[in-house]
């Protein structure tokens, strides 16, 4: 089923929303499931495996949130694509005990108004400085990157 443009902004303004939270995993999970998030997800991302299904959706943005507690995000721009849309985002949060900000350009496949595919391309290197600076950033890193490889 093909998303109309409407539905395309519709969705953008509640991604917009949810990534504004700020409110920690529980919030943010609570907001995006099921409304938002198709059940057979697939969610591809740095740091993290290749997830699919709510199940690992939810264990992986979990431990997203264990090593960015406080992340939140402003959408900066958008375009609609052939099965959904490109979304650029600006993330803001702290790891360790380093503030950070970073972007990301999220492709998102929709199916029937809800995320089916986000494939998303972080700009690492304000995390990357972050856990040079800071060993507690460094260790949330890591501790993440194990999460990922256990899902």
């Amino acid at each position: 089923m093909t998303t109309s443009v409407s539905e395309r902004e519709q969705f953008v303004a509640a991604f917009a929303t949810g990534w504004a939270l700020a409110a920690g995993a529980d919030a943010f999970l609570t907001y995006f499931v099921p409304d938002w998030i198709d059940p057979d997800i697939e969610l591809r991302q740095p740091l993290t495996r290749t997830v699919h299904g709510l199940p690992a959706f939810e264990r992986s943005f979990r431990a997203v949130f264990t090593a960015l507690p406080d992340l939140r995000a402003e959408v900066e721009a958008w375009t609609p694509t052939a099965t959904g849309v490109d979304v650029h985002l600006r993330f803001f949060a702290t790891l360790g005990r380093s503030p950070v900000e970073f972007t990301s350009l999220d492709r998102i496949e929709l199916r029937s108004g809800r995320i089916l595919r986000r494939s998303a391309r972080l700009g690492l290197g304000p995390l990357l400085r972050a856990a040079v600076r800071d060993r507690r950033a460094l260790w949330a890193l890591v501790t993440l990157a194990r999460a990922g490889i256990r899902h």
